[in-house]
């Protein structure tokens, strides 16, 4: 079906910015440990982790949506086809 093939598409584009910018972060939280005092490092790092925690979360969300949207959609289309 086209719409799952799009769907799947969009979905795997935005899932790939948002672990794109995950990786981002943890990267982040292993350099931060050369130029900082412990302390500091907690810190940031834990700002840091937060982030990457938020993001995943995000992409939990929006996977959820979208296959509730696209079963939606595919009702609708069933729906229209049969009527």
């Amino acid at each position: 079906c086209l719409l799952d093939e799009v769907s799947h598409a969009v979905l795997m584009r935005i899932f790939d910015q948002l672990l794109l910018k995950a990786k981002v972060y943890l990267i982040l939280i292993t350099q931060v440990a050369v130029h900082y005092t412990p302390r500091m490092i907690m810190v940031i790092n834990t700002q840091y982790l937060h982030r990457t925690y938020s993001l995943l979360n995000v992409c939990h969300h929006l996977f959820v949506t979208f296959l509730q949207f696209s079963q939606v959609l595919r009702e609708i289309f069933d729906a229209s086809f049969k009527g």
